[in-house]
């Protein structure tokens, strides 16, 4: 109760807050703030809620959020003229603040129908490819070509908590078998290290998340992924409706575009190794 007191007290300090400033909260919210080009936005500042997920989101050495999809919004609010802070959270708490209005928006979002209820969807600007890690070596063991079969297998899975992986995915997670097996984590290198010390078989996550990791932990031969595809989808920004309009949103989408067509979007993006991760 005290915790969840005093989470409410820093995250409406931030949002209520009209000086710019770099802040770490007792609870652990960052906050970034980046300088206006212009005037004329039709709020103070927006919030944006990010989770880490290398490449995408993360923290650099020097301790700036930084990572592609941070590089790209920045980029977008730029153009805009707007003031963006950024507050460090949990995916499922994030889903839950943007649902109510303290935070204005996110990234990394897939398309879902419930989702759809509370935000506006941005344009598509990436696309993902999910994909299941095991250890090295053990791909003759797990074959499979449906999510069904890693249940007959008994494959112990690692999962993000409050994740979309797909509509087979949703299906597969009300079977009894298939739910015992996963196990959510707000943690993804907490899971990958669980996968490699044998405390799970197989983890879930974007392809090129599992790329850092081994960068990251110098985890060289330690794992590799199945052929298996669990989702490839478009990626998407998600605004919310309780505290950005439908013209605004509209106004932020088409900037949105705009920066899609630049040399800058291109170069960022090619450094992927997701098939046809650019989206035009």
């Amino acid at each position: 109760m005290i915790k969840s007191f005093i989470f409410r007290l820093s995250l409406t300090s931030l949002l209520t807050s009209t000086v710019l400033r770099q802040q770490v909260w007792g609870v652990g919210l960052l906050l970034i703030s980046l300088q206006a080009v212009s005037g004329g936005c039709p709020k103070p500042s927006y919030v944006m809620a990010w989770s880490e997920m290398p490449p995408y989101m993360l923290i650099n050495a020097e301790g700036e959020v930084t990572g592609l999809d941070i590089q790209f919004i920045q980029a977008v609010f730029k153009q805009l003229g707007c003031p963006l802070k950024l507050v460090r959270l949990p995916w499922k708490r994030s889903l839950y603040e943007v649902q109510k209005g303290r935070v204005d928006f996110l990234g990394l979002a897939s398309l879902v129908a419930e989702r759809q209820q509370f935000a506006y969807y941005s344009t598509p600007y990436r696309l993902e490819q999910v994909r299941i890690a095991i250890r090295k070596g053990e791909a003759e063991r797990w074959q499979v070509s449906s999510l069904e079969q890693l249940a007959e297998l008994n494959m112990r899975l690692n999962v993000q908590l409050g994740a979309w992986y797909g509509p087979a995915y949703a299906q597969a997670i009300q079977q009894e078998g298939f739910k015992q097996l996963v196990r959510e984590d707000t943690e993804n290198d907490k899971q990958v290290l669980r996968l490699i010390n044998n405390r799970a078989d197989g983890v879930f996550n974007d392809v090129l998340y599992f790329d850092h990791f081994v960068m990251k932990y110098q985890q060289e031969g330690k794992i590799e992924l199945l052929p298996f595809v669990v989702h490839d989808n478009p990626v998407h920004f998600i605004f919310s409706k309780a505290s950005i309009s439908q013209e605004n949103f509209n106004k932020i989408n088409e900037v949105i575009k705009t920066v899609k067509k630049t040399p800058f979007y291109h170069q960022l993006y090619k450094q992927s190794v997701v098939p046809d991760a650019v989206v035009d």
